[in-house]
Formats: structure tokens, sequence, C-alpha cells
């Protein structure tokens, strides 16, 4: 409703402001706004890449691929008049109808493009789901397409759907390229709203980076021209036009097994996991006469919350969002697409990340649904034949896991006991129970402390909030610990390389934050960032340990599934530790 209100205004006083400016002097205001959209769309991927690598901050992140698109049509618009304004340095006059008229028809231009441009802007921005009342793609309403995402509403004044056949047609019309819009785009007003259906009413991530994911294979079940019921089953949905598929449609499943890496999971107080809605994954297909076509997902494969056991998860209901289980760094998960007998995919979009299928291994092809199911539950579908990494333990220590001196333990606590009031003050962010969910900070030691804490429970913070799941180990690699950061095996080590825990399955577990201490300096520092892992020994932010300082204690944060047996404590490829026995929590 208010988007609409927004729209009609902004079209109405821009329509009447320039019919009272003439014909002549609204038009090539007009031509320099429709010449802006054009070069804004042409640099709108590449500079949404560079924004999306430049920052790490959520909120850079969440409007990359809006500021990508606003920002350049802006500019260029502005540059374009003040051109035109020193090359045309006089009005045309007409007869006052004429300019009236002309002024007005053109105006109608000018504020249609531009308001269209802002909203297709606004829609890839991480914005609450209902942003101004306005949701052009939602779930079906009909029993038949429950949990499918179709068209859902269009604006009283189009703009965004009249902007957007403009310069799809351009880019293939008078404007062309060799990879227009209209290919790569054909649902250019949905897909970027469809992106915020996602947890806490569009609050989780609705963009992130190239290097934050990988697809690692594809398969097929059945044959274009079987009927869709040998691939899917009985479930039923729809396309994004609003037409029901049953199982009489001939075409058959696509699968796409992506690998999400740390880079891709939730920041903040979301235990650090990788959420995912039927929105955020699509594929586009093409039929014969070159027309492409938006398809969501009907269904994906992933961990289940039992450890080691996979599950199919259908599409098939309002606000189905699938999260990972666990704390592992790397996610393999599987998305799964119907497609007509009369298509073929063309690429996969992971949260608005274009990977073309030329670049995905050639699909393995299982005759039907049975042959498929018979590789999900082990999880050998999305994970692959895994072969474990051999280490080199030569410049290893062995720890028994089992003794009460070892320097990796089970736990949640900070070490010290912080007032509430100071830790929000320093940008840390806790939940309702005094939980640390987030953050970077430094405290001087006389500021924190029992003594210097309040004593009422709610007013202290002393432990870290980690999701459903997951378990905590804090790994000691201060000054005067064995297989920490002053041992040999890390000395040989690539600085660059992660920290990482590796369980007995081979499973990757990357540091999520630590806890530093300084006896000098008098200095206790906290980091704690589920979303986002330490890069290595040279991490901007993490403490130097010196040889020439005692007392230097610092803690390594990882999260890590439940269950799970820890064999390794690794620095990349280099094993500083191996626990034998196992750690494992009691």
């Amino acid at each position: 409703m208010f988007m609409n209100i927004l729209v009609i205004i902004f079209v109405l006083s821009v329509s009447y402001a320039w019919m009272t400016r003439g014909i002549f002097n609204a038009m090539i205001h007009a031509l320099c706004v429709l010449f802006a959209g054009a070069v804004a769309f042409a640099v709108w991927e590449p500079l949404a890449m560079i924004l999306l690598g430049l920052s790490d901050a959520a909120i850079v992140e969440g409007a990359a691929w809006g500021i990508a698109l606003i920002v350049p049509f802006i500019i260029v618009m502005l540059v374009l008049r003040v051109i035109s304004d020193k090359v045309i340095t006089a009005n045309v006059q007409n007869i006052k109808a004429l300019d009236y008229a002309g002024g007005a028809v053109f105006g109608l231009v000018t504020s249609i493009l531009t308001a269209g441009v802002m909203v297709i802007g606004i829609s890839y921005m991480r914005l609450p789901s209902g942003f101004l009342g306005y949701q052009p793609v939602w779930y079906a309403q009909e029993s038949s397409g429950a949990g499918s995402l179709v068209e859902n509403d269009k604006l009283w004044i189009p703009v965004d759907s009249i902007t957007a056949m403009v310069y799809q047609n351009l880019s293939t019309g008078s404007m062309s390229s060799g990879e227009p819009l209209k290919k790569w785009y054909p649902d250019l007003t949905l897909t970027g709203f469809a992106a915020r259906i996602n947890p806490g009413e569009g609050s989780a991530r609705n963009a992130i980076t190239e290097d934050a994911f990988s697809v690692m294979s594809s398969y097929t079940i059945g044959q274009p021209t079987d009927a869709m019921s040998l691939s899917v089953g009985d479930q039923r949905f729809m396309d994004i036009k609003g037409k029901v598929i049953s199982p009489q449609n001939a075409g058959h499943v696509a699968g796409y097994v992506v690998e999400f890496g740390p880079e891709a999971k939730e920041k903040g107080g979301k235990g650090g996991q990788v959420v995912i809605s039927n929105g955020q994954v699509r594929l586009l297909t093409k039929q014969t006469d070159g027309t492409t076509h938006t398809i969501f997902p009907i269904a994906t494969i992933s961990e289940s919350n039992k450890e080691g056991q996979f599950g199919r998860w259908m599409f098939d209901s309002e606000d189905l969002f699938i999260t990972s289980s666990g704390g592992k760094s790397r996610v393999p998960m599987a998305f799964e697409f119907f497609i007509p007998a009369d298509q073929e995919p063309v690429a996969l979009y992971v949260k608005n990340i274009r990977v073309p299928v030329t670049e995905i291994k050639e699909p393995t092809a299982f005759a039907n649904a049975a042959a498929r199911d018979k590789l999900v539950r082990s999880g050998a579908l999305v994970t692959g034949q895994r072969v474990k990494r051999e280490f080199d333990l030569s410049d290893a220590i062995v720890v028994d896991a089992s003794s009460s001196e070892i320097s990796a333990r089970f736990r949640d606590s900070t070490g010290e006991v912080l007032p509430s009031q100071l830790v929000k003050q320093r940008g840390i962010k806790i939940n309702d129970d005094n939980l640390i969910t987030e953050g970077i900070a430094k405290f001087r030691k006389e500021e924190i402390g029992r003594r210097n804490t309040p004593q009422v429970k709610s007013l202290r913070v002393d432990q870290f909030w980690f999701g459903e799941g997951q378990q905590m180990v804090q790994v000691e690699v201060g000054s005067g610990i064995e297989g920490g950061f002053l041992s040999e095996a890390a000395r040989k080590a690539d600085p660059n390389e992660p920290f990482m825990l590796i369980d007995t399955n081979g499973n990757e577990y990357e540091a999520v934050g630590y806890i530093y201490e300084d006896p000098d300096t008098e200095l206790f520092e906290i980091r704690y960032t589920p979303g986002s892992t330490l890069s290595g020994q040279n991490e901007k932010d993490l403490p130097r340990i010196s040889q020439s300082k005692d007392g230097q204690n610092l803690s390594l944060i990882f999260l890590i599934s439940n269950k799970v047996e820890i064999q390794y404590f690794t620095i990349g490829d280099v094993v500083l530790v191996h626990y034998d026995p196992v750690l494992q929590d009691d």
C-alpha cells in the first residue's frame, strides 16, 4: 500500500515538474534517464561483485545489489544532465499546449524509468519481506501449489515491470549485447525480492560472495519426455507464473550439489549456520526459441539434526527454510528443480551469484527417484565418495584428550565476568539471556572481573551463545602451550591458512574467534564471529604471541557439531596436535 502511494506521488510530481518546463527540455532529460538506466544495468553485476568483496559489513553486503544499480544510475544521469546543459544552452519555444502536453509525456517517461530503477534496486536489498507493503512474489495460496513461489502483486502504476521490459528489450534490440539482460534476468522484478523471503521476515542474509560456495556436481532423474511423477512422485507445485505442475506433466528433475563455505554462514545471533530458502536458489532454463525462464527448487537434500544422516525436504509449505546442522565449516546441500520437457538448464543462481551450467560437471543420471533415494540417507549424493585427507604427523605432538591437563576444552565461558552495559558499549551483541552472540572488543582488566562487575546476574556476561546441534571448543595456543603458536609445527605452517579442528570423519571446523589476555598491557580481548572465520596467523585482528614475553594467554574458539570426535588441531594441512585418544564431550 505505502509503496503504491509513494510511486504515485513520485510519478505525478515528476511528470508535472517536467510538464511546466516544456517538451524540448523534458525530452532531453528523458533521454539522459533512458541512457543512464542502460549504463546502470550494464555495470550492475560486475559492480555488485566488487562491492560484495570490499567489505565484511552485513549492511554493505545486504545492500550491494541495490547500490550497484541505483548509484550508477544517479551518477550517470547527473553527469549527462550537466553535459547536456553545457552543450544545449537554450530551450526551444513552442506553443504552450504542445509544451505542456509533450512535457507531460516525457516527464511521465522520466518518472516511470526513475521510479522503476529505484523499486528494482530496493527489491535486491536486505529489507523486510513486507517492506512498504509490496510483495511481487509470494507463496501460492492454492493448496495445489503450497510452498511454491509465484507472482503475487503488481504496483498500481507498474513502474518496475515497465522499466524491466524497456531495458530487457533494449538489451536484445538497439542496445543489444552478447549477454543481454533479457536472457539472464527474465524475471528481473521478482528474483531480488524472492531472496528476501527468509527467516525473521527477511533478516537473514540475502547475498553472499562468489567464493562463499561452489557447485560440486549435478544429477538428473528421468528423461525430459517422462511424466513428472517418475522423478518427483505425487508432489504438486506451481511455476513462477502460477501454473500448476501436475504428475502428468512431462519433464525431468535436475539436481545441483552446492557446498557452502564458512563465508556463507549467517552472522550475529544465528549460530553461524547456513540458512537457505527456496527463493534464494533458482535455475535459469531456456526453450528452443531462446526464451529463458526462472525456476525455483522443489526440494533440497541436506544433513538433518541427527548427526551423519541426510534427508530430502520438499518445499511444500510456507516459511520452510533449510538450516545447516552442527558446526561444520563446509556444508553440502543439493537443490532439485523440475524442468519442463521443452526447456534445458542454462545457469544456477545462489543468492544471486550466477554459475553457468557449462562450468558444472556433467550430471550423473538416475533412472528414477528410487535410484536417487538410495544415496540420500547416507549423504553420498551430496558428499560424494569423500577421501579423508592424509596428514604428516611428524611435527605434531600427541595429546591424550582424556587428560585433565589438556589445552583443548569443551566450554562456553569467556573466562572473565563482564558488565553487560560495558559489553554493549563496546559493540558486542548479547541476547536476552546475556549470552554473547557476536562482536569484537577490548577491555582493560580494571574494567572487568568479579570485583568490578555487578552482582546481579542479569547485569553480568560470562558465556557465549551457539546454535542447536553445536558445541563450543576452546583451544589454548598461547605462551608455554605445547602445540601452540610457538611450536615447531606452527612456525612451518602457512600463516594465511585457517585454524581447524578435524573430526574422525574428516569434517573440518574453522575457528570463529578467540579470547586473549596480556599480562603486560592488562588487556582482555574477545572476538566471536560465527559467520566469519579466522583466516590464519596473519589475521589482522589476531594478537601476536611473542617468544620474548611470558604469560600471553590466547584461546581459539571453535563451533563443532554435537557428538563428534576431534582427532586433529591444524593450521591448514599442518597438524599441531594429534588427539589420541580423541577429544570428545563426556
